[in-house]
């Protein structure tokens, strides 16, 4: 502020003149009631309107903010009215970080190894001269694999060494020649290459008499059963570890003639498959031996029986679940706890016993009851006052009556019934001539008179600091009721909209408390 109106002499310094107060008070209203409906509203009728009086404001010190930027300056302190506009966009900013959160875990904790497949694969010759014993055959072939690596990761490239290609027929190599240089395989990609190979009168020094018979049998119908294994090791993107590999793709080949339109073949997918540390030679290794999955390197690399890529996996998966349940609790807590929902009044029911109107006084006797309820589903409410005054022809007559003492506690989804009794003999009003005739026209329009009902006071919902006005207005049509009841109909009351509330610190500085009007020096 430019110096608040509500000031401690001691804490503050001198009294504001009355110049500065009024203005403070236009300035809330103005602000308050922004933006205008019509350009005739922007018109200030006030001291303000002077030089003078401007610079008054101008020359206070400036000890606190502006009354706008103090109602604003703390989310969970002055905002009374949090709508379910600014409610949406903060559950919608925490999912979003939430959620990118999550997709962090998953693009650089969790690892996962590339995938294989074999595309396409003709065989365009394969040829056995036995020999005796077996192991002095000699094989004759042709043979093109179309192979497909696929790099799963959000984010981890793959780089390969050298990948070996080799080939085997009963589980005898007849074909190690192949070799696909090193590359650089980018996340979320596919590398596909193709592998030919062929040879006449090679020797298959491992070939024993059961491969004999079986290359017999499959070579009177045409389809071998061939396979592909790959061999290398591979390094993801900001890992130390080097991971041996090892993938076995088992093809079923139509034997080809080059004359003849080719044969299809279904694609098929590729296996890791265990290994030896012989295999594959990187420094210091620990292999383990993967039932059907894989063979890694135990510390960082994929695979194994307990492995770390299991662990690592299990560990991503349950901080990614931990997260989605921090976001959906945060999300209840913003839709819960973030939003305000004023209180809804009505009065239930109401009986005018007595009333008599001069030009400066009322006798009456009046009785409400006052439905109070308090909508928000996890939020209570404390109050700090509610008060209830009687008007009639727009005029207070008698006191304040409190409906609640201070400290009172509403839990959130409950309602409450107050019943209020009030009457007077000479409770003073300054109605005047217009009160008198407005009396007399409802007294002679059947004792049917238009006794308005207002609230007001301070609340406090649960996890938030600030002490909010409460405003209400009901309008009631009593019929005067000099012997027996009169029926009466629930009458909902209208929630007011308050100014801009002024700031006033209690003694020790600390609490905020809103006003809706200037309360004064």
């Amino acid at each position: 502020m430019w110096g608040p109106c509500a000031h401690d002499p001691t804490r503050w310094g001198p009294p504001l003149p009355a110049c500065c107060r009024q203005a403070m008070v236009e300035l809330g209203r103005l602000w308050a009631d922004w933006p205008p409906r019509s350009t005739s509203s922007l018109s200030i009728q006030s001291p303000l309107t002077t030089i003078r009086e401007a610079r008054c404001l101008v020359s206070q010190p400036r000890l606190e903010s502006t009354p706008a930027m103090a109602f604003w300056e703390d989310w969970g302190k002055g905002d009374c009215d949090c709508g379910w506009k600014k409610c949406l966009i903060w559950t919608a900013a925490i999912a979003g970080v939430g959620g990118l959160i999550v997709l962090l875990v998953f693009a650089f904790a969790l690892v996962f190894p590339p995938k294989a497949t074999a595309d396409d694969a003709v065989l365009l010759r394969l040829a056995l001269s036995p020999g005796s014993p077996p192991s002095n055959s000699t094989v004759s072939y042709n043979a093109t694999v179309t192979l497909s690596l696929r790099n799963p990761n959000l984010y981890r490239g793959i780089s390969y060494d050298p990948v070996a290609v080799a080939f085997s027929f009963n589980g005898t190599r007849f074909d190690e020649s192949a070799t696909v240089p090193a590359f650089y395989h980018r996340p979320r990609k596919t590398a596909t290459f193709h592998v030919t190979v062929g040879g006449a009168g090679k020797p298959v020094p491992k070939l024993t008499a059961a491969g004999v018979a079986a290359f017999r049998a499959e070579n009177a119908t045409g389809r071998f059963e061939v396979e592909v294994r790959l061999d290398t090791v591979m390094q993801y993107k900001a890992r130390k570890a080097r991971c041996p590999l090892a993938v076995i793709c088992p093809l079923q080949l139509q034997l080809v003639d080059p004359d003849v339109a080719a044969t299809a073949f279904q694609r098929t997918k590729c296996t890791f498959v265990t290994a030896t540390p012989t295999v594959v030679t990187v420094k210091a290794p620990t292999y383990v031996i993967i039932g059907g999955g894989g063979m890694c390197y135990e510390s960082e690399c994929c695979g194994g029986r307990g492995s770390y890529r299991n662990r690592r996996f299990a560990l991503g998966f349950w901080f990614g679940l931990a997260i989605l349940a921090a976001i959906a609790i945060i999300v209840v807590l913003a839709v819960g706890y973030g939003r305000v929902s004023s209180l809804r009044v009505a009065v239930d029911d109401a009986s005018l016993t007595r009333f008599a109107v001069t030009a400066t006084s009322v006798a009456y006797n009046l009785t409400v009851a006052l439905v109070v309820r308090n909508p928000n589903w996890a939020m209570g409410v404390t109050y700090r006052s509610l008060e209830a005054s009687y008007l009639f022809h727009g005029k207070r007559f008698d006191g304040a009556a409190a409906v609640v003492s201070s400290g009172y506690e509403q839990a959130a989804r409950k309602t409450e019934v107050f019943r209020l009794s009030s009457g007077s003999d000479a409770a003073p009003a300054a109605l005047g001539s217009g009160g008198e005739r407005e009396y007399r026209k409802e007294s002679d329009n059947g004792g049917v008179f238009d006794v308005e009902v207002d609230l007001s006071g301070e609340v406090k919902y649960a996890l938030h600091s600030a002490w909010c006005r409460v405003e209400a207005r009901c309008p009631l049509k009593l019929q005067l009721a000099a012997a027996g009841s009169v029926a009466f109909q629930e009458t909902t009351c209208d929630m007011l909209r308050s100014n801009l509330p002024f700031y006033k610190r209690d003694q020790s500085g600390r609490t905020v408390t809103l006003y809706t009007e200037n309360p004064g020096v």
